[in-house]
């Protein structure tokens, strides 16, 4: 059994990354263009960075397999996932009292489902802001 989870990645965040890692757009096309390409995925970034920039959606999937599954999608964290899906929230604290839980443990169950990607944070100022982009989840029983 494994569950195949499918999410859309916030375009500012993803291009945010690629900033990070890489300076400008330009200065990555110039590094694809000269081959000095230290890993195989700088061209498939450049291509994805130049689609956001256009205005495409980004997509990922996320397989989790048997023994990941129970232990990282449980009841309470999939309750947060669902919530975060549907609404928006201002910080970790204020979700904690939407979903009438303790402090401690959502921030707890964030961090484990930020691990495996089901949970973004944005930074705005000091805070970190808790955010889902998931679109489906799919369970697949093998037999």
């Amino acid at each position: 059994m494994y569950v195949n989870i499918k999410k859309i990645k916030d375009p500012e965040m993803v291009i945010e990354e690629f900033q990070d890692q890489y300076g400008t757009i330009n200065s990555l096309s110039q590094r694809v263009s000269i081959s000095k390409c230290t890993t195989k995925n700088e061209m498939e970034d450049l291509m994805v960075w130049k689609y956001l920039r256009s205005g495409a959606e980004f997509t990922e999937e996320i397989v989790l397999h048997n023994s990941d599954i129970f232990h990282i999608l449980t009841p309470k964290r999939m309750e947060l996932v669902d919530y975060l899906t549907k609404n928006k929230v201002t910080s970790i604290r204020k979700l904690s009292e939407v979903v009438h839980r303790n402090y401690k443990n959502t921030y707890d169950d964030l961090l484990a489902l930020e691990k495996v990607g089901l949970v973004e944070f944005k930074r705005s100022g000091k805070s970190r802001i808790p955010t889902s982009f998931i679109v489906g989840i799919e369970t697949i029983f093998e037999g």
